[in-house]
């Protein structure tokens, strides 16, 4: 329902988007702690900056449409991509495997809900240790951090942890159809 209400329905609608990621962001702080919440954040910044910083120069240039049309593009695109990260982590934080299992669902779907509460874990989980294995690669570590090594050193993280999930995935997936297969028999 959250993702039918607000990122379809209420998708032009500033007001009602911050008052989501308000709520979302209390959510948060209540699930992870204030510490925690400040952590998730700091490692989405980022990405949010960057995704800002094109909307904000789309709108400067104002290339294809006028700046007030980028500006409130950016702003409702930003707060939804925080609102509904911070929301899936919160609700993937909250369900356990086994109330996965209680859905109506079929187990076809459900392999999809359970491989991605596996996925979502393992990018969380490797994202500290690929930050740790990238500062140890001797380029590096030379020279002076700049905002542009430090951007660059996020990139080099993200197309890491991309690759880690998509193998994991495509093992962990093929694993999963193999316990579906020989538990319940149903064909692949």
């Amino acid at each position: 329902m959250f993702f039918v209400f607000f990122c379809l329905i209420y998708l032009e609608n500033i007001p009602v988007q911050l008052v989501v990621l308000g709520v979302v962001l209390l959510l948060s702080a209540w699930t992870f702690k204030l510490k925690g919440l400040l952590k998730k954040l700091y490692h989405f910044l980022p990405f949010i900056l960057l995704l800002f910083g094109v909307y904000f120069i789309f709108a400067l240039f104002q290339i294809g449409q006028n700046k007030d049309y980028w500006i409130h593009y950016g702003i409702t695109r930003t707060t939804l991509l925080i609102s509904s990260l911070m929301f899936i982590q919160v609700l993937i934080t909250w369900l356990k495997i086994d109330t996965f299992l209680d859905f109506p669902l079929g187990i076809e779907k459900l392999k999809y809900i359970i491989l991605g509460k596996m996925l979502y874990k393992i990018a969380f989980s490797s994202y500290s240790e690929l930050c740790l294995f990238v500062d140890s690669i001797p380029a590096e570590q030379a020279g002076k951090i700049t905002l542009k090594k430090k951007f660059r050193k996020r990139l080099i993280v993200l197309l890491a942890l991309i690759t880690y999930v998509i193998n994991e995935a495509t093992l962990k997936g093929e694993m999963i159809d193999e316990r579906i297969w020989h538990c319940h028999q149903v064909p692949k």
